[in-house]
């Protein structure tokens, strides 16, 4: 994996590592920040979730954008300087309406920076003979290290993460700048809009089982740290938790373009809903600190395990000239189901409901996108037998 890989691949190690370090930093520890600031859950899950929702329409025009640019690293520089901005002046006021305002421009530009740099990330590989797990390697270790180092810094000043998310985004953009440049394949030819995608069955059948399972995404990423929180424990600790749970991600990135290439995408997504499933049930059933941060390394790939064969999946599946818009695609998928987890978290929390018992109930949703899974599963094996067949006549 890592044998003769061209220089080009240490600048998209900057970028990665500067954006998925500062991004752990927010959704881990925002939702922390926001409860210390005296905001309750149900507005928490709001200002986590209601973002993505606006994202959605805002998504399809940066990937237009970026498949019509000369370049698309400057579409992504711009994106990260103003998110930079944003997590610049987002201390200067505690009030709601400020906290709302620069939270709905942070996730609706987030949503947007994800899928451009998974795109130069997917050409730059291409062009130069690395896979998208060399690359994405960078996110998972910077993202473990701020994960692990931020809930220390947390524990000294709440507002602490967003100096540190400026720099991280110094670090990201300098590195844009000297990354491969990779133009928009719609920027000299015919103008193709987003439809294509939407009646592409092979994109529109993987929507419901990403949908569902990102609900339970954005219900543990929004109240993971205030459930752990209620149990007693401490930012350290919680940043334990959250850097095992970042460990599996290093053989998923390291395997999986090999293992993608012998089984496809299918099997992916049945092991990250099984560890999800597992990770609910335990916030349902028990209280154990030891057990959680076990579980932690046990079943903390839901992510990767879903999100790396999936950008995979919609980039090949897509027509050259939307492949940024492919990807723009399955992040809106994404955020939708992160949208509905934060918003009916937060909603079920103020209606009186446990977190472990709304676990519970995001392990039942995780199960229904586990059966159709499975009936895709099947599907498939049908129709390859069906070619096979019609092959040998």
């Amino acid at each position: 994996m890592f044998k003769r890989l061209h220089s080009s691949i240490l600048s998209l190690w900057g970028i990665n590592a500067g954006f998925y370090m500062g991004n752990a930093l927010y959704f881990t520890y925002m939702p922390v920040y926001m409860r210390s600031i005296g905001i309750d859950n149900g507005v928490v899950g709001l200002l986590s979730g209601l973002p993505l929702l606006l994202s959605m329409f805002i998504q399809p025009t940066f990937g237009l954008i970026a498949d019509r640019a000369k370049s698309k690293n400057r579409v992504l520089l711009f994106t990260l300087l103003t998110m930079a901005t944003v997590m610049a002046v987002f201390p200067l006021n505690q009030s709601i309406f400020w906290v709302a305002l620069l939270a709905v421009c942070y996730m609706c530009l987030q949503a947007s920076a994800m899928p451009l740099i998974d795109a130069i990330a997917f050409e730059s590989g291409a062009r130069y003979g690395y896979n998208y797990g060399a690359v994405r390697l960078a996110g998972t270790f910077g993202g473990m290290m701020s994960m692990l180092f931020g809930g220390m810094l947390m524990d000294i000043s709440n507002s602490i993460i967003f100096p540190m998310y400026v720099v991280l985004s110094i670090v990201a953009m300098i590195a844009t700048c000297r990354a491969p440049k990779i133009q928009g394949h719609q920027h000299a030819g015919n103008k193709v809009s987003f439809m294509p995608l939407l009646k592409n069955k092979k994109l529109v059948v993987m929507a419901v089982p990403v949908f569902l399972i990102f609900v339970y995404w954005g219900c543990y990423t929004t109240f993971y740290g205030i459930f752990l929180k209620g149990l007693g424990v401490s930012n350290t600790i919680f940043a334990v938790a959250m850097f095992l749970s970042a460990v599996p991600e290093v053989p998923v990135l390291l395997f999986t373009n090999r293992i993608y290439r012998k089984v496809g995408p299918y099997w992916f997504l049945v092991a990250g809903s099984v560890c999800a499933i597992i990770r609910c049930l335990l916030c349902a059933f028990t209280t154990n600190i030891p057990i959680f941060l076990i579980a932690q390394v046990l079943c903390g790939g839901t992510f990767i395990l879903v999100y790396t064969p999936l950008s995979t999946y919609y980039n090949e599946n897509a027509p050259m000239e939307l492949k940024a818009s492919s990807l723009m695609l399955f992040a809106i998928i994404m955020n939708l189901g992160r949208m509905a987890g934060s918003v009916v978290g937060g909603f079920l929390s103020d209606g009186g409901l446990a977190l472990s018992t709304i676990f519970f109930i995001m392990a039942i949703i995780v199960s229904v996108a586990l059966i159709w899974i499975a009936v895709l599963m099947v599907r498939s094996r049908r129709e390859l037998k069906a070619a096979q067949g019609e092959r040998s006549i």
